[in-house]
């Protein structure tokens, strides 16, 4: 039973002073990594590697720029998931 006790403790800290997982770590995922699984499920005739290049840059630049707008959570916020 005491480690039970113990073990809530600890999560309990754990949760308090954590950060966030930054975008594209963890279960978080990144808005440029469903691209290629996209790809994969509606098969645009024309685009080519040069174009999801682009957009994955596209992707990541506003993700970038919405967590600098709104602050350190912003990036959960405007994940779009």
């Amino acid at each position: 039973m005491d480690s039970i006790i113990v073990e809530a403790v600890g999560l309990a800290v754990d949760m308090a002073v954590t950060t966030p997982t930054p975008p594209g770590h963890g279960h978080l995922y990144a808005p440029a990594d469903y691209v290629d699984a996209w790809r994969l499920v509606t098969a645009p005739n024309d685009w080519n590697d040069e174009t999801l290049s682009r957009l994955k840059a596209h992707l990541t630049r506003e993700l970038a720029s919405a967590a600098e707008q709104d602050g350190n959570e912003a990036a959960y916020g405007n994940r779009g998931g």
